[in-house]
């Protein structure tokens, strides 16, 4: 999908070309930056402070904004040889069902193409400084996502012990075509240095005990959920990818069977592009992607996993078993009644494998080979016995 594609179906789920009465809606001009790219982030054309606090916000890695600012000067400076493409859109439209107090700038990330496609829009004073962060369904399955994250704001917001670690939840409601938008508060803090410290400890502890479920694999939803995603995603796979999933399906389940200890609230996709730093305390965003039930190690593997997947380079040994080692401790420490032995935390190692493989596959309708996470897991799946404990 291409860039005026996305602008296209963004402005699709906003507003009608008309408004109630009769004009055309009012309409704003934005830049894309990684214009040619699945997830371009626009900002606005006539507002640098905007801009920057546009930037700051959606790159926290400094090379990229780095990056991003060399190319906003150079569009400034260098007229149609460096201009960065624009996009009209009439997000005020959908401002004008959001309760905040002054007309906003914004800056908008649209999420990588797909049936769960989704805008955020990140509301902005016109000096630059965040107001708050809507997140709007693009896409009829993308709507289940912004239910499910309002759902979990609420929880987590009623919550003591977690209220000031997660988002508000301000608002929730629909826009054009029955989309549903939330908007949630701005989380303070600078970005994580993704370093898993004292402070990450604290956070999952207080999300496990939450909802703590001393059961049995096969009788956790997460088994389920495996089970039927494996179901669904069977027809894609080729003869050599489904004897791997299904081999290390069963392994889970027979070296798991009499295994009986906690399952928790995951976050889902616990990494450091959604965190942010409060001094000692951690903060977490992005919860569309939360499920109860899960092993207690997801979360903590998943932090020292998917961001070096995500980067292209090919996982080893030697990384699964950096990350099982933490993980181990942190169970030991967290859960001390519970039997995690070498073989217990080897196979939970495989299951969140397996799990997120599954995620992945699902969500694209297909195991797609070229994607640098499911090509390191399913190669770490296929070298287990190299990196169990």
């Amino acid at each position: 999908m291409n860039l005026a594609t996305s602008g296209q179906r963004l402005s699709e789920c906003i507003a009608p070309p008309l408004a109630a009465d009769g004009h055309a809606n009012e309409k704003g001009t934005w830049n894309a930056l990684f214009g040619d790219r699945p997830r371009p982030l626009l900002l606005p054309a006539h507002n640098r402070r905007a801009r920057r606090s546009g930037v700051r916000f959606f790159l926290p890695e400094l090379w990229r904004q780095y990056y991003a600012h060399a190319r906003l000067r150079a569009h400034d400076l260098f007229g149609a040889s460096a201009r960065l493409p624009a996009l009209e859109l009439p997000i005020a439209a959908l401002a004008r069902q959001l309760d905040i107090t002054e007309s906003p700038q914004w800056a908008v990330l649209i999420g990588t193409p797909g049936p769960y496609q989704k805008a955020s829009m990140l509301a902005m004073s016109s000096q630059g400084e965040p107001l708050a962060l809507v997140k709007l369904a693009m896409g009829a399955n993308a709507n289940e996502m912004i239910g499910a994250e309002a759902a979990w704001l609420r929880t987590l917001n009623a919550q003591p012990s977690m209220s000031a670690a997660v988002p508000r939840l301000l608002q929730e409601g629909y826009a054009r075509n029955d989309r549903r938008f939330l908007v949630q508060s701005i989380v303070p803090g600078s970005p994580d240095g993704g370093a898993f410290t004292a402070a990450h400890a604290d956070f999952l502890q207080r999300l496990g005990a939450i909802d703590c479920r001393q059961c049995a694999l096969i009788d956790t939803p997460i088994y389920a959920v495996m089970n039927e995603r494996y179901r669904r995603l069977q027809p894609q796979l080729t003869a050599e990818r489904e004897r791997l999933l299904q081999d290390a399906l069963h392994e889970c389940e027979r070296r798991l069977h009499a295994w009986r200890g906690p399952f928790v609230i995951s976050h889902g996709d616990f990494a450091a592009w959604n965190m942010r730093l409060c001094g000692d305390a951690l903060c977490v965003f992005d919860w569309e992607y939360a499920f109860a039930g899960a092993p207690p190690l997801f979360d903590l593997l998943h932090f020292h996993l998917i961001a070096p997947a995500n980067s292209g380079r090919l996982l080893s040994a030697r990384d699964m078993r950096r990350a099982l080692a933490p993980a181990k401790a942190f169970a030991l420490l967290a859960y001390p009644d519970a039997d995690w032995s070498s073989d217990v935390v080897s196979t939970m190692g495989l299951c969140y494998l397996l799990h997120t493989l599954l995620f992945y596959g699902e969500s694209r309708g297909e195991l797609l080979e070229s994607h640098p996470v499911v090509r390191s897991y399913c190669s770490l799946i296929e070298e287990r016995a190299s990196w169990q404990l």
